[in-house]
């Protein structure tokens, strides 16, 4: 009948043998790219192609036609590693020298070796490579397939390294995906997954190259759309406190910073979105009541995007309209701040504080940060706090400092604690003085400093801490001589306070004449303002307090050191965000008074067992979940400058192409044996029907006819 003569015509097709395919060995991978990069050889870059493309999809489970399409072999790892590396470090180079040469079809007269019009001897991409004449026929082509076959293998690709060494070879082939957008969204889609989501920081900075290429180098309506995804992978990642993701998230920052200088219009449109988004969020914070959308308002992902967009300000405060956000910027960067008056915000306000700081200097904007850090001095307590208060080393201001550094919420026990409250007010006064320090050649700067320097004389007169009385007195002492200092200045001028030119020339006029007196230590005698040579001084006292690990006390100002030595802290401290934690006044704390010249005395033994339970306690939840530690600071520009300049760098000493050649080996091996399985289930079971009651092709149906009528069916 018809199926006992369509099975005989499927076992003679069967019978057919494959066309034989060539097998490339290494010298032939030399004499390709010799050739094609000493005079762009088309036939050699098309067999560059092929044994490349033969090299992304060795193992995989090719229909018919990709494999006859594809008409060469390798069977060694060898053969396999030349293949991949030299077309992965040098296939730019060699596309470069096809478009400069034309190889040997070029026309007559033009590019022929040693000829008159012959290339220099490092030709570069050209920036629109669809309109070389070259392109149609023989770049496009070649480039297509050679493109298509990388972003193949990015998706097989699980080492760092081998993702790293394709990521960089894509970014030197961005030019050419000018024309292929589909294969360009493809890769960017690749590139923006590993890095906002990958673990290997090489692979990551070089998946960064690829996504700044294409932003540099396609047509317009590319780079929104680059920016757009690395602003949506930023946000995943800051939604995060886990101590891992620091890193990767203060890279990412930068990362988009870098991009917005590139197309300030574009940056400009993304950071008004986010940020009315994140204006949404505060607005339903203060009008609702409820707790979850006050810990939605200060959570990481609002704070992450509001300190993103503050850089971006910061880095281009001047250019484009990017400027103008830096006054919505203040305004949230407060309602933040501000949103919940509790000791346990703490490290939410001095973070956002800071922010505001870095994008008043950058703008010369005006924020009114002495109202916000003020309550902060004058909503320390001094109460006796916990147990495991008193006593203890350096390990409990470290654990202090950790938790203003890498958190947003401090936990309740902490937030009771004598040493929070030190580092709470000596970051006070070191952004207090930062900000007084700035304004303090602005003309205005004696009617800047009134309110704020009154409720600073409350501090000095009502604080049971001598120390910190002396950090009050002495910032007012340099406040009122530099004050003076202004209004004999300003005495002599002629012009009006409306004149803005002629005063942003006083400002400048006294900076510079502080900059002709000195820096560091010299700078109170030599031109510097008092308040200035104050945060100059505080500043450094607060890098060796941190370095050494402890509250201990620095002379800031000529006060006598204090021989308290540190007091101990709950160290580290989880970002809880419950709400019974979250006390929203000052009259939480709890336990006597602590007056000046009161010492604790030596703990029972009932108060050590309880503070070393109260130790382990914390110990334990430090274990569970680590700080989050400070975010470093990473100059994107300096390592794409030195990608640049190192052509591979150390990916390639990394990657294993005899593991990717065994695993693709071992893949293909394992093809025909769950092919033989699946035969064997389909002839115990009966024949399978296609759609419409056309027969399957069965699995040893390939090659010749067999093939044909597989794809027909």
């Amino acid at each position: 009948d018809e199926e006992d003569e369509d099975e005989e015509e499927e076992g003679d097709e069967e019978d057919e043998p494959k066309a034989p395919r060539n097998v490339v060995t290494v010298s032939q991978v030399d004499a390709w790219f010799d050739a094609a990069m000493r005079s762009g050889d088309v036939d050699a870059t098309r067999a560059i192609v092929r044994a490349f493309r033969a090299a992304c999809y060795h193992g995989d489970d090719m229909d018919g036609r990709g494999e006859e399409s594809l008409k060469v072999d390798i069977t060694t790892s060898s053969v396999f590693t030349r293949v991949m590396t030299r077309s992965l470090t040098s296939m730019h180079k060699v596309f470069a020298m096809v478009f400069a040469t034309g190889g040997k079809h070029a026309q007559q007269g033009k590019g022929a070796k040693g000829g008159k019009d012959a290339p220099s001897a490092a030709p570069a991409l050209p920036k629109e490579p669809e309109k070389h004449s070259r392109w149609k026929k023989t770049v496009g082509p070649l480039s297509k397939s050679f493109i298509s076959s990388a972003v193949h293998a990015l998706e097989q690709m699980t080492d760092e390294a081998m993702l790293a060494f394709t990521y960089r070879s894509l970014a030197r082939l961005a030019p050419l995906m000018r024309a292929h957008e589909r294969l360009a969204r493809k890769s960017m889609t690749s590139a923006l997954a590993c890095w906002s989501r990958g673990e290997g920081v090489h692979a990551r900075h070089c998946a960064w190259e690829l996504l700044h290429a294409q932003a540099l180098c396609m047509p317009e309506g590319f780079l929104p759309r680059v920016l757009k995804g690395m602003c949506a992978g930023y946000a995943a990642n800051a939604r995060t406190a886990a101590a891992s993701e620091v890193a990767r998230v203060a890279f990412q920052r930068e990362c988009v910073v870098a991009l917005c200088g590139e197309d300030l219009d574009a940056a400009y449109t993304q950071a008004f979105a986010g940020l009315r988004e994140c204006a949404n969020v505060l607005r339903q914070a203060l009008q609702g009541r409820a707790q979850a959308d006050a810990r939605l308002a200060q959570g990481w992902r609002n704070v992450g995007l509001l300190e993103l967009w503050s850089a971006a300000v910061c880095a281009y405060p001047d250019e484009s309209e990017l400027g103008a956000l830096a006054y919505p910027l203040c305004q949230l960067l407060t309602g933040v701040a501000r949103l919940q008056p509790s000791m346990q915000r703490w490290p939410l306000r001095l973070r956002c504080v800071r922010a505001l700081c870095d994008l008043a200097e950058a703008s010369r904007c005006y924020a009114p940060l002495a109202a916000p850090l003020v309550e902060v001095l004058t909503g320390a307590s001094w109460r006796r706090g916990a147990r495991g208060d008193s006593g203890g080393s350096g390990s409990g201001g470290a654990g202090v400092q950790r938790v203003f550094d890498s958190q947003l919420l401090a936990p309740k026990s902490l937030a009771q604690t004598r040493a929070y409250q030190e580092e709470a007010v000596l970051r006070t006064f070191e952004l207090l003085s930062r900000h007084l320090a700035a304004w303090s050649y602005h003309i205005a700067f004696p009617e800047l400093t009134l309110a704020p320097m009154l409720e600073l004389r409350r501090f000095a007169k009502s604080c049971p801490v001598e120390r910190f009385r002396k950090h009050a007195q002495n910032l007012l002492g340099a406040v009122g001589e530099t004050a003076a200092a202004v209004k004999a200045r300003r005495a002599g001028v002629s012009f009006a306070p409306k004149d803005a030119d002629s005063v942003d020339e006083f400002e400048a006029e006294g900076k510079r004449a502080a900059a002709r007196g000195g820096k560091g230590k010299r700078a109170a005698s030599a031109g510097a303002t008092a308040v200035h040579a104050f945060y100059v001084q505080f500043k450094a006292a607060a890098a060796a307090r941190k370095a050494a690990g402890s509250v201990d006390e620095v002379t800031v100002g000529g006060g006598a050191p204090s021989s308290q030595g540190a007091r101990a802290g709950a160290g580290g401290g989880d970002d809880v965000d419950d709400d019974d934690d979250v006390d929203d006044g000052d009259d939480a704390m709890e336990g006597d008074d602590l007056s000046e010249g009161e010492e604790d005395g030596p703990p029972s033994e009932e108060d050590a067992e309880g503070e070393d339970e109260g130790r382990g306690g914390k110990a334990r939840r430090r274990a569970a979940k680590p700080a989050r530690p400070a975010a470093p600071k990473v100059d994107v520009k300096q390592k794409l400058a030195a990608a640049a300049a190192d052509e591979d760098g150390d990916v390639l000493e990394d990657v294993d192409f005899d593991a990717m050649f065994d695993e693709a080996e071992a893949a293909e091996g394992a093809a025909p044996a769950a092919a033989a399985e699946a035969a064997g289930v389909e002839d115990a079971g009966g024949k399978r029907k296609g759609k419409g009651g056309k027969k399957r092709a069965g699995p040893a149906a390939k090659g010749g006819k067999g093939k044909k009528k597989a794809r027909k069916a």
